[in-house]
């Protein structure tokens, strides 16, 4: 299963909000969870935490072309555990080397990863309708775009969501950052299945580590928290048989 993660403009988390969802994904699931960089402007996760760019997502596409023999995703050696029962595959950090990895790749490794009992957490990063990253929309379980809570960040997100919702079933909405606007008022503006605040004051890179490896200091982080309620609707809303109404997705500020 497939939850792509994707913004609008600026850098609003997308990359730190993948780690955070896929290590608070519902335990009682007892799924395995990797993060999947795929941003055609290039990845960080190997420079920021020092992880590397190999095994990743080279050598991902390279080992689905050759399936192992129990019909799982050769995972284990194209990622590395890096916490918390979740994986990474880390993407190439420049975004010559990532458009030119991506350029034919998108839809095949999107059909496999779709139907791999894993969840994939896939970070597209900037993306729009002429991206190839939509393949991995059209494949997804859920999309949620990521954006700031100023109104220049948000102007373009009602069309953007629109668009969206024409390639994918369940789309939410999380706006990270300082944010004027209620849950309600952003729901009724962009026309979203789900909104979810997130005003964090938290280093956002510092505290995607720490919820991989820190399990006490987590449990005192307030983002931490939020974290678990995003990754517990969104959880609802991929395995639900039927929408999820209004007042049980959409968040309140916290």
């Amino acid at each position: 299963m497939i939850v792509t993660l994707g913004s609008i403009r600026g850098a609003p988390g997308v990359t730190s909000w993948s780690l955070l969802l896929a290590s608070a994904w519902p335990s009682d699931a007892e799924v395995e969870r990797v993060v999947l960089e795929a941003d055609l402007a290039g990845g960080v996760l190997g420079a920021r935490y020092g992880w590397g760019v190999e095994p990743g997502v080279v050598s991902l596409i390279s080992r689905l072309r050759r399936r192992e023999r129990d019909g799982l995703l050769p995972i284990n050696r194209s990622g590395r555990n890096v916490g918390d029962g979740v994986l990474v595959v880390p993407g190439p950090e420049t975004g010559e080397q990532a458009r030119s990895v991506w350029r034919s790749d998108v839809g095949p490794v999107a059909s496999h990863l779709a139907t791999d009992p894993r969840v994939w957490f896939v970070d597209v990063g900037r993306f729009d309708e002429s991206s190839s990253s939509v393949g991995f929309v059209d494949a997804s379980a859920a999309t949620v775009v990521v954006c700031g809570g100023r109104p220049e960040d948000l102007v373009q997100v009602p069309s953007r969501l629109r668009a969206t919702k024409s390639r994918c079933d369940h789309v939410g909405l999380l706006v990270t950052g300082p944010c004027t606007y209620s849950a309600g008022e952003l729901s009724e503006f962009t026309g979203s299945e789900a909104v979810w605040l997130a005003k964090d004051t938290d280093d956002l890179a510092q505290a995607a580590a720490t919820a991989l490896t820190d399990s006490r200091a987590r449990r005192r982080s307030l983002l931490w928290r939020r974290a678990l309620e995003i990754g517990a609707e969104l959880f609802s809303m991929t395995t639900a048989a039927r929408p999820m109404v209004s007042s049980e997705v959409v968040g309140a500020s916290r």
